[in-house]
């Protein structure tokens, strides 16, 4: 009786452990072009207090991810292993001056953010930025990052680049 019992036992396992079963896809990083317009007010300082000048600043960006790589810290216990993903991507900001005043604009960071303007990832930069921005010119800004995150359905979500900055009369 046993072993008849160890015999069905052994083949209904093998047979559930043959059957083929369909295996989940892993995630695809998603590399198009995303592209966002926003226009920045440009204030100017008068001694200690900043005034709104009633100008704008009109800042074009296009950005996307380029490459990602699976990282794995080597923390594991019984129930999860500890891992992430390094994302590198690049950026360029177009800032349009319509003004008759240079205008200074500073980056200090970038924000990723979902459908909904809901901030996924801060990208504090290394080092700020300065850009000039001549009367009535344009100015290009060119720039790469690297982000790390649980996962690249995490990255997928982000939908728009926010810059994190300030624009001001150049003195």
């Amino acid at each position: 009786m046993k072993l008849s019992l160890i015999s069905i036992c052994l083949l209904f396992l093998s047979y559930g452990c043959s059957m083929d079963t369909p295996t989940a896809t892993a995630p695809t990083l998603d590399t198009t072009t995303k592209e966002f317009s926003k226009t920045r007010k440009i204030d100017r300082r008068d001694g200690e207090i900043w005034i709104d000048t009633g100008d704008f600043l009109t800042m074009s960006r296009t950005w996307r991810f380029i490459s990602h790589r699976e990282l794995n810290d080597g923390f594991a216990n019984k129930f999860f292993v500890v891992s992430a993903v390094r994302i590198t991507g690049g950026y360029t900001i177009e800032a349009y001056n319509p003004t008759d005043n240079d205008v200074l604009f500073v980056l200090y960071k970038l924000i990723f953010v979902d459908k909904d303007d809901i901030p996924i990832y801060d990208y504090i930069l290394p080092s700020q930025v300065e850009r000039h921005v001549s009367a009535n010119s344009t100015d290009t800004y060119v720039g790469t990052f690297e982000i790390e995150l649980d996962n690249i359905d995490v990255a997928n979500q982000m939908t728009k680049m926010l810059l994190w900055g300030q624009a001001s009369v150049s003195q």
